[in-house]
């Protein structure tokens, strides 16, 4: 229980409705998650709430020719639970724990299947069908550490566990190489991702000139990515005799769609596609770990009472790639007590994750009016190796910003200018077809007709400005913050690391649709103006956020831009606190309903990624969204 003197103990929980949208973080997330598949987290959530979501639909046909009758947002019903614990257990030993735990039901909608579709199987979806990836997802956490004193020196001693789980269940559809005596609903299999992190850090303050700080610590963390494998029918193609079809069967043996092959110029032999369609299963069982160890040193230095200088460094060793070391340096100065110049140099570095290492996946995409298989491979597969896709290394990364701080009391400002250099950033490369005179062969014999890789593809650089001004006064009987953020960012692919067994195949190593969701990922401006008001017990929050136009390319190259203008997005809300417990909160989020530009003859041609009539861009895909939250603690 959570009582005694001294004793700690939050525990927390939201009730409400609410909907979380897409969005393009970087090229590897934007596959997984324009198809409705959420990247695989490192860790749990530490949020608690019930949320429930339902997805838009865009079905026009008097407007436009939609490959996906149903897009949007899955529809999710989620519950979260954390906890935050201290309890003293004597003078200067202190345990504490943060455990969470979360679970997710979603329901999302897959490319949709026409009658006629090579994927259809009419005598069972006479009309048509839409494959429904319903999806459970489950995260738990579990962070517990010691916290006590050694003489002028404090320690934190912690454990930290997170798992990560999705297992898929695909329904309202089928593998048409088994005809009519196919299932409509599968087992798709799932994957997971544990982590467990152990460490011991130590800071003590030292009377060297104006003050000395110095923080020591280290750490192990231990890491585990697991595929799990889904029935056979939801990822195998079958022959005419319904055994399981390999690259030596017989092409003969291959199931045909009826009334193909009739001629070979204006109708060639076309062949059913495997798998459950919309999301075929997992065909491998798979577990891939890996450890790191790692120390670090950090020091900060008050030399005079208005110059501070800090430098850090951090070791780190990786079972599978080998050692890195990188450091920061830091320093401030203040001219007056509310005026003072910043800036840091620093290196870093980001390892290749388990998932992008070894995860693999058949999906179906839509792609200039046509329907293919794309082969997601892992890169430590035989078709990577084929391709000549090199062996993931660490993304390294060198940093620089210089700014300033300003603070009157009631008015702060801080503006702070950054450069980046990211060298082998780690992005999805673009499509490799049966056309290929190198992998094309395989592609035939895996029964698919693209394959992608992750690759150490690019070399980035951005510059930018960001500008955070805030003013708090008094406003009748209560207060007013206003908070206007900005951010201007100017990045561009400085390098593209095409292998040199592929020259002459830049393009298609690279693209520019893939270049476009590189750049796309990083806008040129952002603006958020938050007001909120505040009186007694009552509050009020306003926020307005802009988002600056976004340009993506489709299937057919530099002549097929999809451009979204600038949008103004408003989010609404007041609340009541009714026990410093208890608070109730009302509101909406893009009130106004706005959308980002809306691309008909995108659609019509197959060309969007979302296969809507817009891209999970800016704002996403949501629209307006009305939401009450409770917010309790006990």
């Amino acid at each position: 229980s959570c009582t005694g003197k001294g004793t700690i103990c939050n525990m927390g929980a939201e009730i409400g409705a609410t909907t979380s949208t897409f969005g393009y973080d970087a090229s590897m997330d934007r596959y997984l998650r324009s198809t409705g598949r959420a990247d695989v987290a490192d860790a749990a959530n530490d949020v608690a709430e019930y949320l429930t979501a339902d997805p838009e639909v865009y079905a026009n046909p008097e407007k436009y020719d939609a490959p996906r009758q149903r897009f949007g947002d899955a529809k999710s019903n989620n519950v979260y639970f954390f906890g935050n614990i201290e309890v003293p257990l004597t003078d200067g030993l202190t345990f504490y724990s943060q455990p969470g735990f979360s679970y997710r039901n979603t329901k999302a909608y897959a490319w949709t299947r026409s009658s006629d579709a090579d994927g259809n199987i009419p005598e069972i979806y006479p009309n048509g069908f839409n494959p429904i990836q319903n999806t459970k997802i489950m995260d738990f956490t579990f962070d517990n550490g010691l916290k006590f004193k050694l003489g002028d020196w404090d320690f934190d001693f912690y454990n930290a566990f997170g798992n990560n789980r999705f297992i898929y269940q695909i329904d309202n559809t089928i593998n048409a190489t088994l005809g009519v005596n196919s299932p409509t609903s599968f087992d798709a299999g799932g994957h997971s991702l544990s982590q467990n992190v152990t460490g011991l850090s130590t800071t003590k303050s030292f009377d060297f000139l104006e003050g000395f700080n110095l923080a020591l610590g280290t750490e192990f963390r231990y890491e585990k990515f697991n595929l799990i494998k889904g029935q056979e029918s939801s990822y195998a193609t079958y022959d005419i005799n319904g055994n399981v079809a390999t690259a030596d069967t017989p092409i003969g043996l291959l199931v045909t769609v009826p009334g193909s092959g009739t001629d070979p110029d204006t109708n060639p032999i076309r062949y059913r596609p495997g798998g459950s369609q919309g999301f075929p299963g997992y065909s491998t069982e798979l577990g891939k770990s890996r450890n790191n160890f790692a120390a670090y040193v950090d020091t900060e230095l008050d030399i005079t009472k208005n110059w501070m200088v800090s430098l850090a460094g951090r070791f780190e060793n990786y079972s599978d790639f080998g050692s890195t070391v990188n450091g920061k340096f830091a320093t401030r100065y203040a001219i007056t007590p509310q005026f003072a110049f910043r800036g840091s140099v620093s290196t870093g570095f980001r390892a290749p994750s388990l998932v992008q290492k070894y995860y693999s996946l058949q999906f179906t995409n839509f792609q200039g009016g046509n329907l293919v298989t794309v082969q997601l491979a892992s890169n430590d597969s035989e078709l990577a190796r084929q391709a000549f896709i090199p062996q993931l290394k660490q993304e390294t990364s060198l940093n620089g910003s210089a700014g300033f701080t300003f603070n009157t009391g009631k008015f702060t400002a801080t503006v702070d200018g950054y450069y980046i250099k990211v060298k082998d950033r780690i992005v999805l490369t673009g499509t490799f077809d049966q056309t290929d005179d190198v992998i094309g062969a395989a592609l035939a014999n895996l029964k698919v007709d693209q394959a992608q890789f992750f690759s150490n593809a690019v070399d980035t650089k951005s510059k930018g400005i960001d500008v955070i001004l805030t003013y708090t006064t008094d406003l009748g009987l209560g207060k007013l913050s206003t908070t206007l953020a900005g951010n201007y960012n100017d990045m561009e692919i400085s390098d593209v690391h095409t292998p040199s067994q592929l020259t002459g195949k830049e393009d298609v190593f690279l693209s520019a649709r893939e270049r476009a969701f590189i750049l796309a990922s990083a806008p040129k401006t952002k603006i958020n103006l938050n007001l909120n008001y505040k009186i007694q017990k009552f509050n009020a929050n306003l926020q307005l956020v802009r988002f600056d136009k976004v340009t993506l390319v489709g299937y057919n190259g530099l002549d097929d831009f999809q451009i979204y203008t600038p949008r103004v997005t408003t989010d609404f809300s007041v609340g009541y606190d009714f026990t410093k417990n208890l608070s109730w909160t009302i509101g909406g989020k893009n009130v106004f309903n706005r959308y980002s530009t809306l691309q008909y003859g995108a659609v019509s041609d197959g060309n969007t990624e979302s296969g809507g009539i817009f891209d999970p861009v800016q704002m996403g895909f949501s629209g307006r969204q009305i939401f009450t939250r409770v917010n309790f603690k006990f």
